[in-house]
């Protein structure tokens, strides 16, 4: 379950119409990943298997590139989970750095 985001990822799905129930505080991030739909939802699923080993101390971090399709622009992002430890309970921080620029970058000098 999520428990906290920051402005940058409600800004983000605020301009792409995204809906706060699914990912804000209270929402299941791993449902949402493995009900992803479409061209790249084999990536939603495989990030949740991330999420998951994090969470079961399988791996302290995971990380993937993935694409995310909104409003018919392909975007790349870089995905990232760690561990981390609070009073001996495990938690998954979660990140999704942009990363179109340099993919678009790389293949347009191929």
């Amino acid at each position: 379950m999520i428990i906290m985001v920051n402005q940058a990822w409600r800004d983000f799905f605020s301009e792409n119409r995204g809906d706060d129930k699914i990912t804000c505080e209270g929402a299941n991030y791993i449902k949402v990943c493995e009900q992803s739909e479409g061209k790249y939802s084999v990536e939603g699923n495989s990030f949740a298997n991330g999420i998951r080993a994090v969470l079961n101390r399988q791996i302290d971090r995971f990380e993937m590139e993935h694409p995310s399709l909104s409003e018919n622009q392909l975007r790349w992002f870089l995905g990232r989970v760690n561990g981390l430890e609070i009073n001996g309970k495990r938690y998954a921080l979660a990140l999704h750095e942009n990363i179109s620029e340099y993919k678009y970058k790389d293949f347009q000098s191929l």
